[in-house]
């Protein structure tokens, strides 16, 4: 078994490692300097209490306040679900055809255990992180997140490991369709609904992290700017920062039209109808922000969103195909939305977005 782990160790930790040192580096180095030290101007002035206090700030957020830890756990559940999708990728490749002869004669536990160590191994940066916080929260009295933070911890790298044991033992399972795709196969799928299905299918990451940014930016913006704003202003702000939070599904939807249907636009069907297939695609893939809009209550903010989308879709997405360009145009035109937003033009943007879009519609017919 410890042969086994060591195997699994080189082919796995070490080449995810390499293939993602860049990323790691940057982002664990800065995001790490301010976890374990937050630099305080004039420390000279506080007491040596009130400096570790200031230096470990971060990490005393992260175990005592709900919204952080929920924010690492959303980071460290992503992180998981990538380093599965890695893992998932390598092993249909030719290379690796040897572990379904050797690794699988293990027994089932053994198998997982192993699966375990490589999965520890991966997310060693972030389980540093979680066991810093769990000595800083214990130290200050904090005992049921860093609890919390402990199980998770436990329960992401088991669960990881017991998916990649399973799809190590059926190997037929690569080419065969998902669950997703069987389930389906018979339906009869409006063009509104194809998107939002492939997204679902094909980009699962990519959607749930959209949503939990979206998600967490809007109840964030809401409870603390709900005093300093208007009703209205509050809405639009929240409604923005949806469609923003969206706007890289909203380039894959564009990719997918390009790769898949391109052939519909030559299609007899009148620009109304194609136009009122794109809201009601963007309706079903904002439905978790329309909940969460009904639940604050923000009940004007769906219709700023999807006329947000409409209109970067008409605007961006005919002028360049380029994502770097697309994300430099998103931010510029995120900007100029928020400065019109506070300049009381809610009502306006809306009906200038869903002019536009209409136009674009129906001269792309």
């Amino acid at each position: 078994m410890i042969r086994s782990s060591r195997v699994l160790y080189k082919l796995f930790v070490k080449s995810y490692y390499r293939a993602h040192a860049s990323q790691i580096l940057v982002f664990f180095t800065l995001f790490g300097v301010y976890f374990f030290f937050t630099p305080v101007l004039k420390d000279s002035l506080l007491s040596f209490s009130e400096k570790v206090y200031h230096n470990l700030l971060l990490t005393i957020s992260v175990v005592s306040e709900p919204l952080f830890a929920g924010l690492f756990a959303v980071f460290f559940v992503i992180f998981l679900i990538r380093v599965n999708k890695y893992i998932k990728e390598l092993l249909p490749d030719p290379q690796y055809t040897f572990l379904f002869y050797s690794i699988n004669s293990l027994k089932k536990s053994r198998q997982l255990l192993c699966w375990v160590l490589v999965s520890l191994g991966i997310s060693l940066p972030f389980l540093v992180f979680i066991a810093f916080s769990v000595v800083v929260g214990i130290v200050k009295g904090y005992y049921l997140i860093p609890l919390v933070l402990l199980c998770l911890a436990g329960v992401g790298v088991t669960i990881n490991s017991v998916l990649l044991v399973n799809r190590l033992n059926s190997p037929r399972h690569f080419d065969s369709a998902s669950f997703l795709s069987s389930y389906i196969t018979g339906w009869k799928k409006p063009r509104f609904a194809m998107f939002p299905l492939y997204a679902a299918e094909k980009l699962p990451g990519t959607f749930f992290l959209s949503k939990s940014l979206s998600l967490l930016l809007i109840f964030a913006v809401y409870f603390l700017f709900r005093e300093d704003m208007n009703s209205y202003q509050l809405n639009a702000v929240c409604g923005l920062l949806a469609a923003v939070s969206n706007a890289y599904l909203l380039f894959e939807e564009n990719r997918f039209n390009t790769m898949f249907l391109s052939f519909y636009r030559n299609l007899p069907v009148p620009a109304y109808r194609v136009f009122l297939q794109i809201c009601f695609m963007w309706m079903l893939l904002l439905l978790p922000e329309m909940i969460a809009f009904a639940a604050l209550p923000a009940y004007r903010a769906p219709l700023f969103s999807v006329a947000l989308l409409l209109f970067f879709r008409a605007i961006l997405l005919t002028v360049t195909q380029d994502f770097k360009r697309y994300f430099y145009g998103v931010l510029l035109l995120f900007l100029v939305l928020f400065i019109a937003i506070l300049f009381k033009v809610f009502g306006l943007l809306v009906i200038v977005c869903f002019a536009i879009s209409c136009k674009s519609v129906y001269s792309n017919r």
